[in-house]
């Protein structure tokens, strides 16, 4: 699929743009205009905002989106104290640091966000199952390395889709414990360089 540059974007928000221009709903776009919620949401609803017929013009004309807004927020971040913007910190300079803490089973929807994200250290941190658990077989026996498999997987479509600077690292921090009554332990991998290393005790 050819990406969408900005052009190509420029195009379609103008011809959307004319349609709702040249539209019955003239006058009402007009009062909506004058009230920020009223026109944030012109903007960014999900079935009939602006953007969402943006989206669908250049999907009929050969590029294959789908739309979503307000999708994710971030666990942690480490930012900059410098700001971009003001001194006080505020819209920071980068980020340093992204952690993602996900105490269930989705991984993957963390992995997505990280994705995401431009930073030079990514974090997430999980948890596998007790190993008296994994000792029984089954699913819980080969999960972690489904995981990390499907983890390695999403960051190499991603790369193919949009290359990230070749410094940005991903460490996967994961806890389980021997059994329920143990204190828990953790090991670790990462994704530096564009591969992913062996698992470690931290």
């Amino acid at each position: 699929m050819d990406k969408v540059n900005a052009e190509t974007f420029r195009h379609a928000f103008a011809s959307v743009w004319k349609d709702m221009k040249d539209a019955s709903k003239r006058e009402a776009i007009i009062q909506e205009y004058a009230i920020s919620s009223d026109w944030t949401c012109f903007m960014l609803h999900s079935r009939s905002g602006m953007l969402k017929k943006v989206c669908d013009h250049l999907s009929d004309n050969g590029f294959a989106l789908h739309y979503g807004n307000e999708w994710y927020t971030v666990d942690v971040l480490y930012v900059s104290e410098k700001g971009m913007f003001r001194d006080d910190g505020s819209y920071p300079l980068g980020a340093h640091v992204l952690i993602e803490h996900e105490n269930g089973e989705r991984i993957q929807e963390e992995m997505w966000k990280l994705l995401m994200w431009r930073c030079p250290l990514k974090v997430i941190i999980f948890y596998d199952f007790n190993d008296d658990e994994k000792k029984r077989g089954g699913k819980r026996g080969d999960w972690l390395s489904t995981k990390l498999r499907m983890l390695k997987g999403m960051y190499d479509d991603a790369e193919e889709h949009f290359p990230e600077n070749t410094v940005t690292e991903y460490l996967f921090i994961i806890g389980n414990r021997k059994d329920e009554t143990a204190f828990p332990q953790w090991r670790w991998t990462m994704i530096a360089n564009g591969e992913m290393g062996g698992l470690r005790d931290l």
